[in-house]
């Protein structure tokens, strides 16, 4: 994750990060840090909100919770290590291949030294002709035997990068995508945003953000355990990407909360398709495989703000976010725009139980 602060706006944001692990017994380990500096700083609206409902509910910070909460937000971090270590193999294995054709030119050129020799000595006339041959046939031997292992090397290395190839694309695969939902992670959701924005600004057109969360999520996995909860999360994301735009890009922004990004689209569009998706997720029933029990429906609130042309991003997201929140207070299982948060759309969301 970037972070821009400067020195003093990050010295001021540590210092609360610590005091705040401080008062709730929080090892201070890189991890750790990283989530709380988030926190503190207000930089992860989802982090914020995953850890004030724990302050809330008066939750103990175990290592386990901060494990599990470091996996949520940072999870594709861990990722990246996997990327390097591929890359690093795809290095050395670049180095052998180049050291071994260094010896195929040595043998080369010891071998054009040797006919140089004998074209000498055939010139000056009154050479060992069986001396000479022997002396060719030894030396196009040594040749002949380098080649052979040059060629075993250089198939083990095609294979070697064929595998490295391989590797690469399955962890550039995995670093683009959610490994629980398998739609686009937050860091596809920070690129393509970004990319998104400056196209349309290009082309003089519309974006859209939509931001929806589940309702009473929290509620729902304390009383039916992670993975009927991960269920749930599958399930959102699969009806997200049947109701979008192939334009269009869905993605997990964090712990039960999504995100459409909708270039070419205007506010009320964008606000249809969001309310397609909450009818269907909440058509939807949820059923206890093991028992058959029905557990009812599962909800979404929304957000959708538009982007103004020349407003920092961060300010798009602020005005989704307070949508969304906006959507919790009046009700749930809503959408609301950016136009029903009054004269200032830009004030920060009033935090809501999810």
């Amino acid at each position: 994750m970037d972070f821009h602060d400067t020195i003093e706006q990050a010295t001021s944001i540590a210092r609360a990060a610590l005091q705040a692990m401080a008062e709730h017994r929080i090892p201070a380990n890189p991890n750790n840090f990283m989530l709380w500096y988030c926190y503190a700083g207000g930089s992860r609206p989802d982090i914020v909100r995953a850890i004030d409902g724990l302050i809330d509910a008066k939750a103990e910070f175990a290592d386990a919770t901060n494990e599990d909460l470091y996996q949520k937000f940072f999870g594709d971090l861990d990722r990246q290590e996997a990327t390097t270590k591929a890359t690093e193999g795809l290095r050395t294995m670049l180095d052998s291949l180049t050291d071994l054709l260094g010896e195929a030119g040595v043998g080369a050129r010891d071998y054009g030294e040797t006919l140089k020799g004998a074209n000498a000595k055939l010139s000056a006339g009154g050479a060992d002709i069986k001396n000479m041959l022997t002396s060719l046939m030894a030396e196009t031997q040594k040749v002949a035997d380098q080649n052979a292992r040059l060629q075993g090397d250089l198939i083990r290395s095609s294979q070697e990068a064929d595998a490295l190839r391989e590797s690469l694309a399955t962890v550039e695969k995995e670093n683009l995508t959610d490994g629980l939902t398998g739609i686009n992670n937050r860091k596809v959701f920070d690129k393509r945003l970004k990319e998104l924005a400056a196209q349309v600004a290009e082309e003089d057109d519309f974006l859209c953000l939509v931001m929806l969360d589940i309702d009473f999520f929290k509620k729902f996995n304390d009383n039916y355990g992670h993975q009927l909860g991960d269920q749930v999360l599958k399930l959102v994301a699969k009806t997200m990407e049947s109701a979008v735009r192939p334009l269009d890009v869905p993605a997990r922004y964090g712990g039960e909360e999504f995100s459409v990004i909708m270039p070419m689209a205007k506010l009320e569009d964008a606000a249809r398709v969001a309310n397609e998706i909450r009818v269907l997720v909440s058509s939807k029933k949820i059923i206890k495989r093991a028992t058959g029990e029905d557990l009812g429906q599962v909800t979404l609130s929304a957000g959708v703000a538009q982007h103004v042309e020349g407003e920092p991003l961060t300010k798009l997201i602020q005005r989704a976010d307070a949508a969304l929140y906006h959507a919790k207070r009046t009700g749930r299982n809503r959408v609301a725009t950016e136009a029903e948060l009054g004269a200032d759309p830009d004030v920060a969301p009033v935090k809501a139980t999810a």
